[in-house]
């Protein structure tokens, strides 16, 4: 329902661009690709903590990982660490445990959100098993991510992967099953 949900924002935009929420609208453009208009709704407010960690999400989605990695706080859970061995390098062990940490606190949270974003980074760091891991769970919770899962730069590599198939079919299936529920009332 992105296409749905970004005429919405839209509107909200045109009432009330200094409306708290309007930032909240960024996610949407994130996911339908329309990184401009993403930044767009990012700046109509002043910065806090969402909008900066969306607009971490719009650089990496522009392929510029290293300004992203500018805006990740460095703090013990933000991810910092997992981006900066991925960009160094490191050893494979080592971005492999910093994934495994990274998305168990993604998956924690009560929200899918933001583990739908952590297996886009599983994925920019070549972690595919563990990206479409989260993915699949994200999905059995009800984050649909479709179509995203099809436009998200971040999933490109995940895309040429054979598990993607069955990933992609749950998320249409996800959202078909919304629209019929809704279709009822």
């Amino acid at each position: 329902m992105l296409e749905d949900a970004a005429k919405e924002c839209e509107r909200v935009m045109e009432l009330d661009p200094h409306d708290p929420s309007v930032p909240g609208c960024a996610v949407t453009f994130v996911e339908i690709g329309h990184l401009d208009r993403a930044m767009d709704f990012i700046h109509s407010n002043p910065p806090n903590d969402f909008s900066k960690g969306v607009e971490v999400e719009v650089l990496f989605r522009k392929n510029r990982p290293a300004d992203a990695l500018r805006m990740i706080p460095d703090t013990k859970d933000s991810g910092r660490e997992l981006i900066e061995a991925c960009l160094q390098k490191q050893p494979a062990r080592k971005i492999a445990e910093l994934t495994k940490y990274y998305d168990a606190i993604a998956l924690a949270a009560l929200d899918p959100e933001p583990a739908y974003f952590q297996a886009g980074w599983d994925s920019f760091c070549g972690q595919n098993e563990a990206a479409l891991a989260v993915l699949r769970k994200v999905v059995e919770r009800g984050y649909c991510a479709f179509p995203a899962v099809d436009r998200d730069p971040m999933l490109t590599g995940l895309r040429r992967e054979p598990a993607f198939t069955a990933v992609r079919a749950a998320a249409i299936e996800c959202q078909n099953k919304f629209l019929s529920e809704r279709a009822k009332h």
